[in-house]
């Protein structure tokens, strides 16, 4: 269940800033945090890089942290995914 809820902070991280952005707000990164139950339940990666470009927003707004019990198994190959310098 928890998949869900992180999908679900995935799309409010992106429409959050991207409502920044539109109200001429100051901008500063934000952390999400991807866990193994989220590569094995859903392609976490995908759904980020979509919510990302339906709002336009630029990756140095978002820091990607994964779990060490997700990459302990290379969920997926889930971190070569992601663009350079965002794990």
């Amino acid at each position: 269940m928890s998949y869900k809820v992180d999908r679900y902070v995935i799309q409010e991280v992106a429409q959050g800033l991207r409502g920044r952005i539109d109200k001429g707000e100051k901008l500063v990164p934000v952390s999400i945090n991807l866990s193994r139950a989220d590569f094995q339940m859903m392609d976490p990666l995908t759904e980020l890089n979509q919510a990302m470009r339906k709002n336009g927003l630029r990756w140095f707004l978002v820091r990607v942290e994964i779990t060490e019990s997700a990459l302990s198994k290379d969920v997926a190959g889930g971190h070569s995914q992601l663009p350079p310098g965002r794990l």
